[in-house]
């Protein structure tokens, strides 16, 4: 991990460690309430964690949330897989504990309220980037990357925050998760394409990288990042794009720097 991560990692990880206790207490209430019943939410808590876990390069996390919503998904057609998936959500715990005593050092800085990480438009700005993702903690550490590097962001969490940023961002580029339940990414990408037709979209998603390339290919998404691959990736990705979309000269060194 790189030094912008690693910095981006000591502000959000307190944050990151309260969401993820929260995801598992869910997931375990829904564990005994009836995990057949209750499969889709439990898979949509521990597949929401992975994301954000890969994006901090919490890598004992993302693995241990990756096998917990395996195991979800499978629940419906096999329920002995109940005790795996069981076994994950309590392994994440211990995952936490470690992380916590280890990462959150006294006096680590708190992230920034959802309010203050989005950055307005500004006339120096290296472009302007909509993130849409229904975690907040994932679109509010994205803005933070970009914001640092003189990116102007706005953040949507859901579809009426969607409608309220493309009514007053002129956006190059959108970032759009895809796996999210009150909002479809084809409309992501269709009120893009209607608001600002020049703009780009691309994908960032915790779908593998095969079904993230056809899910990009259905939506006629621009391209596609999958988390696991970091913030680096999801960083020059977005300067290649707005580069190549503003014409900025020097791409290719632009595409080169990295968090």
């Amino acid at each position: 991990m790189l030094t912008g991560a690693v910095q981006l990692r000591a502000r959000f990880l307190a944050r990151f460690c309260e969401a993820a206790r929260a995801r598992l207490r869910r997931s375990q209430e829904l564990l005994a309430a009836g995990a057949s019943a209750h499969a889709a939410e439990i898979r949509l808590e521990l597949y929401t964690l992975a994301g954000e876990a890969a994006f901090l390069g919490c890598t004992e996390v993302y693995s241990l949330a990756r096998q917990g919503e395996t195991a979800a998904r499978r629940i419906a057609d096999d329920p002995t897989v109940v005790v795996g998936c069981t076994r994950a959500v309590r392994a994440l715990g211990r995952a936490l504990d470690t992380l916590e005593a280890d990462g959150l050092a006294p006096g680590a800085r708190a992230a920034p309220a959802a309010a203050a990480v989005s950055a307005p438009p500004r006339k120096d700005a290296r472009g302007r980037i909509l993130v849409v993702d229904d975690s907040k903690l994932s679109s509010d550490l994205l803005a933070a990357l970009l914001v640092d590097e003189g990116f102007a962001v706005e953040t949507a969490n859901d579809g009426p925050g969607l409608e309220r940023a493309l009514s007053t961002f002129r956006l190059d580029l959108a970032l759009s998760d895809v796996n999210m339940p009150d909002l479809d990414c084809a409309l992501v990408c269709r009120r893009v394409r209607e608001v600002a037709p020049r703009a780009r979209v691309v994908l960032v998603s915790g779908l593998g990288e095969d079904v993230l390339a056809r899910e990009c290919q259905r939506v006629r998404a621009d391209g596609y990042v999958p988390r696991e691959r970091g913030l680096s990736a999801v960083l020059e990705r977005v300067l290649t794009e707005t580069a190549a979309r503003l014409g900025v000269a020097g791409a290719a060194e632009a595409a080169g720097r990295r968090v």
